[in-house]
């Protein structure tokens, strides 16, 4: 039973495990426990590996990234300090240049002072060897005794005792003698300088020269006659430290001014302090409707001489606000400078014949104006680097307002005044001309404002200029004159005779303190009328206006070189009046002028010189801007003129030495008189006239009375000439227009 039952338990365990093989999958599918744990185990180690490899590598890449950032800024780095380096290596070399340059001028200016210095020597030296020659030839030589025998005599009989004092008591030679004669008489020619003498400084000078100026043809110092004028409505002036007690002297509160300030100030601020307490009493007395304006005109002349004892002294922005404070002068004593050319009809001349309040305001205007040049002059004298502190649109709308004034076409001009603003205008083209760089002042100024300015230029170039009535108040306006009324000399010219330059001191009492000037009648101009038409002072006076046409052919040059791209200065307008004025200055020589025994006849034909300078610089540089109708409007004068300087036989002019001498004996006697003064001066100092100085001064002379004549003018004006006729823009091709110019030309 046992067994039976071991038999079917048997049997049934195989039946289970063969049910079980048979639902098993084939051997050859079934991966082992190890194998399949090794499977599982080798992607997450190839995955910790990759990981662990992508993040090297991309520390590797941002290791690299952050080296190539460093290097790339380190790069830039040193390229901006290369570019620095070249920056500051430009900069050295460019220094170096500047100062190598200024080392040559420097060294060239040595060398020139040097040369100077050696030539003074050798004329010093040939002067000295001149004079010993002349004392050699007038002294006597003086020749010495020899010892006398009976010393010879003794000294042979002397004992050997007294043998030590012959021996010492030798005699001189007479060359030693005449040595220490010529050293005594060097030290006694000597002056010996004072070792206590004390040398001013510069405020110690300035104050002199304040207290010292006069104003040529017053009796008395400016001080001294602000001393005998106080303020009468103003009851006290005060400004900062300067006062003006109520009937105190003007000159003395400004002396106690200038005795405080230079004590503390440096020059510089002692002018800028001066210069503004000064300009605060002008305004005070000018606005002041009952003041009387006497000091005014002294106070301005004070102004000036503060401004120009010391150009380096004197600062751009004083300067520039001294200008202002003038033109705002002149506006408001604008009427002066405002009188009709024509009188009413209504007056009747019932008024008090008094002229002492006309004499102020035609003094306060005229030294106004001379201050305002004077500025002027001051900046041009100071570094071109400083001259745009100066210039601003209120500087230029300013000075528009007073030139406009001057260069008056409506009213009656003022001679006077008409000067300083031309050369006020002459500056400033100067100014722009010299400076460096330029395009600053230039946009500043442009055009536009030099239109007005240029026309009325055009007119004043316009009116003629007789020597016989410079002084002619009756002429019509075309001619320039002087009035008798302003016939006083001015801060910087002295223009006219100084008629009126004595009444100036008739302003002032002398022995009492006053607000209101003494009476000047005005008869007491009219008694010395006749001095006006003395032939000397018209020709003094022809010479001035003649002068001051020649400053307007200079600012019409300097425009040509400033603006000569800019159509609104320079253009056809230009070229009409320079040859009406040509053509004009040529027809008087001819008509009226050639034969009359005046010293400004040379003037004149060098204004006809400059005039066709202009003229030709118009037609080779800036004849694009010229129109054709412009051109023909002035085709036959130009043309004319341009013949007369050509039409001349320039072999016969100078052949004949004595009948150039009879042409300048009639026609340039008063010049052939000051070549022989000066003839004479060379032969005191050479004892005999050399002959190149004696074939220069026949050269000139020739020359000056060839160009007197109009018979013959210098080469380089024939060229001009000859260029500007042979152009293709004239045509003078046709016989009926050559023939009727030789005819007119007497050919």
């Amino acid at each position: 039973m046992r067994r039976e039952t071991v038999g079917e338990f048997s049997s049934d365990d195989d039946d289970d495990i063969l049910l079980e093989l048979g639902t098993r999958p084939p051997r050859f599918t079934q991966i082992p426990p190890s194998s399949a744990a090794l499977q599982t185990q080798i992607p997450t180690t190839l995955e910790v590996t990759t990981t662990t490899l992508n993040n090297k590598q991309s520390k590797n890449d941002n290791q690299l990234v952050n080296q190539l950032n460093k290097a790339q800024g380190e790069a830039s780095m040193l390229r901006d300090k290369i570019n620095f380096l070249n920056i500051e290596r430009e900069k050295e070399k460019n220094i170096q240049a500047v100062k190598v340059n200024e080392l040559q001028v420097k060294h060239l200016q040595e060398l020139a002072k040097l040369k100077q210095e050696l030539q003074k020597l050798e004329d010093e030296k040939k002067f000295l060897q001149m004079e010993a020659r002349g004392k050699s030839k007038r002294e006597v030589i003086t020749n010495v005794k020899p010892p006398s025998t009976t010393l010879s005599t003794n000294t042979n009989t002397i004992t050997p005792d007294s043998s030590s004092v012959a021996i010492e008591a030798k005699p001189q030679s007479p060359q030693s003698k005449k040595r220490k004669i010529s050293d005594n008489l060097l030290k006694k020619n000597m002056v010996p300088l004072n070792p206590n003498r004390i040398i001013p400084d510069e405020t110690s000078l300035f104050l002199e020269s304040i207290l010292l100026h006069q104003i040529i043809g017053a009796d008395l110092s400016t001080i001294e006659i602000l001393n005998r004028l106080k303020l009468d409505y103003i009851t006290e002036f005060k400004f900062k430290n300067f006062v003006i007690a109520k009937g105190a002297p003007i000159g003395k509160s400004i002396v106690s001014l200038l005795l405080r300030c230079k004590k503390t100030l440096t020059l510089d601020r002692f002018i800028d302090t001066l210069l503004e307490d000064i300009a605060v009493l002008i305004k005070e007395i000018s606005v002041h409707p009952n003041e009387s304006k006497l000091a005014v005109p002294f106070l301005v002349a004070l102004m000036y001489q503060i401004v120009q004892f010391r150009p380096s002294a004197t600062h751009n922005l004083a300067l520039k606000d001294c200008f202002l404070f003038i033109c705002d002068l002149i506006r408001i004593y604008h009427h002066v400078l405002k009188v009709p050319i024509h009188e009413s009809n209504m007056n009747l001349h019932v008024e008090p014949q008094i002229f002492q309040y006309e004499l102020i305001d035609y003094l306060i205007i005229s030294y106004s104006f001379d201050l305002l040049e004077g500025i002027l002059r001051v900046l041009q004298s100071h570094p071109k680097q400083t001259y745009m502190e100066f210039f601003d649109e209120n500087i230029l709308k300013s000075f528009e307002f007073v030139y406009k004034l001057a260069l008056t076409i409506s009213y009656k001009p003022m001679v006077n005044v008409i000067f300083s603003a031309v050369e006020v205008v002459n500056i400033i083209t100067s100014i722009i001309l010299n400076m460096d760089n330029s395009s600053d002042l230039k946009s500043l100024i442009s055009g536009s404002w030099w239109r007005d300015c240029i026309t009325r230029l055009y007119a004043l170039l316009e009116k003629e200029i007789k020597s016989g009535d410079v002084y002619n108040e009756n002429v019509d306006t075309t001619t320039l004159h002087m009035s008798k009324y302003h016939d006083f000399f001015g801060l910087i010219r002295n223009i006219g005779d100084n008629e009126l330059g004595g009444l100036i001191s008739k302003l002032i009492y002398t022995d009492r303190l006053q607000s209101v000037p003494r009476v000047i009648s005005k008869e007491d101009i009219g008694m010395d009328s006749d001095k006006f038409t003395a032939p000397i002072i018209g020709y003094k006076m022809e010479k001035w206006l003649l002068k001051l046409k020649d400053e307007v052919l200079n600012i019409f040059e300097n425009l040509l070189m400033i603006y000569g791209d800019d159509a609104t200065i320079v253009n056809g307008e230009m070229l009409i009046h320079s040859s009406k004025f040509l053509s004009r200055e040529q027809a008087l020589m001819i008509e009226r002028y050639v034969g009359q025994d005046s010293p400004n006849l040379d003037l004149r034909c060098h204004l006809i010189e400059h005039t066709l300078t202009i003229i030709y610089r118009l037609w080779k540089d800036h004849f694009k801007q010229l129109r054709e109708e412009q051109i023909k409007q002035v085709e036959s004068q130009l043309i004319m003129s341009l013949w007369r300087f050509l039409v001349c036989q320039t072999e016969t002019v100078t052949a004949n030495e004595r009948e150039m001498r009879d042409h300048r004996h009639l026609v340039d006697s008063l010049h052939d008189l000051t070549i022989k003064d000066q003839a004479s001066y060379y032969e005191d100092a050479f004892e005999d006239l050399p002959e190149y100085i004696e074939e220069e001064l026949k050269m000139q002379l020739n020359k000056r009375t060839g160009r007197i004549m109009q018979v013959k003018y210098d080469e380089k004006f024939q060229e001009m000439a000859r260029t500007i006729l042979e152009s293709k823009s004239f045509d003078l091709t046709t016989l009926e227009e050559a023939d009727s110019l030789y005819i007119s030309m007497g050919l």
